[in-house]
């Protein structure tokens, strides 16, 4: 997946990451979410790592943000439905 530009700065600076740069990668992530994930599909292969990924930036991002609402972030990756 490649990331915006402007995300990818962002992510090398010292400045912190806002509700907006949150937002652009859950609209990157949803926009490759397994088309059956919210009708009781199940994750096989790439899926789970796309899975995996969401959830590893969860827990990164809630470190960075005491403030990071990781079930928003899921909802909005299309992890959950």
């Amino acid at each position: 997946m490649i990331l915006d530009d402007r995300i990818v700065n962002h992510l090398q600076s010292e400045e912190p990451m806002t509700k907006k740069h949150f937002i652009a990668i859950a609209e990157a992530l949803s926009m490759i979410a397994p088309s059956d994930i919210g009708n009781g599909g199940v994750l096989r292969g790439s899926d789970l790592v796309w899975r995996d990924c969401i959830n590893t930036l969860c827990t990164e991002f809630k470190r960075i943000n005491p403030r990071f609402d990781a079930a928003k972030f899921r909802l909005a990756c299309g992890l959950e439905r």
